[in-house]
C-alpha cells in the first residue's frame, strides 16, 4: 500500500515539475521511448509467456450448502468448532465464532491460546471426544474430508 501511493506521489511530483518547466528529461523522444520498451518487452513476453488462464478447483472450499446453512440456521455469535483451515473459510462467511484458527492468524494471548487449542483440535480428531469442542463453548461442529471418518461417514457423536 505504501509503494502505491509513493508511486502516484511520484508521478504527481514529475507531472508538475514537467508542467511548471522545472523537469528536464537527459533524452525525450524516440530514444527514451525505445529505452523503455526494451525494459519493459522482457518483463511482458516472460509474463505472457507463463499466463495460465486455468483456474484449479480450492479443495478446501466450502460448499455452498455449508455457507448457506452457516449464514442462514447457525444463530449469529454461535461457536464454531472445525480443523484450523474450515474455520479460518468459516470466519470470512458467516457471522459466528470459530474455536480454532490457524496460529500465525490469531492473536498469542493468554485468552486465545491457539498452540493449545490446535493440540486439543489435535486430540479430537484422533478421539472424537465431544468434551473438547464443548470446553471451548462450541455448539456447532463441521467436520470435513477425513475427519469425517475413515469410512467417509461421519463418527458416531452424541
Amino acid at each position: 500500500m505504501i509503494a502505491l501511493w509513493g508511486g502516484l506521489a511520484g508521478i504527481v511530483v514529475a507531472i508538475t515539475l514537467v508542467w511548471r518547466g522545472l523537469g528536464r528529461f537527459e533524452r525525450p523522444g524516440f530514444v527514451a521511448g525505445f529505452a523503455v520498451a526494451l525494459f519493459v518487452l522482457p518483463v511482458a513476453v516472460h509474463g505472457f509467456a507463463h499466463w495460465d488462464a486455468h483456474t484449479r478447483p480450492d479443495a478446501s472450499a466450502l460448499t455452498p450448502g455449508l455457507v448457506h446453512f452457516l449464514r442462514t440456521d447457525v444463530p449469529e455469535r454461535a461457536v464454531v468448532y472445525a480443523d484450523l483451515e474450515t474455520s479460518y473459510r468459516i470466519s470470512a462467511y458467516a457471522p459466528v465464532y470459530v474455536a480454532n484458527g490457524p496460529p500465525a492468524h490469531v492473536a498469542n494471548t493468554k485468552a486465545n491460546d491457539p498452540d493449545a487449542r490446535r493440540a486439543a483440535l489435535l486430540e479430537f480428531l484422533h478421539t472424537h471426544d465431544v468434551a473438547i469442542p464443548r470446553r471451548y463453548g462450541a455448539g456447532w461442529l463441521v467436520l470435513q474430508g477425513p475427519e469425517a471418518g475413515r469410512s467417509g461417514r461421519p463418527p458416531r457423536l452424541p
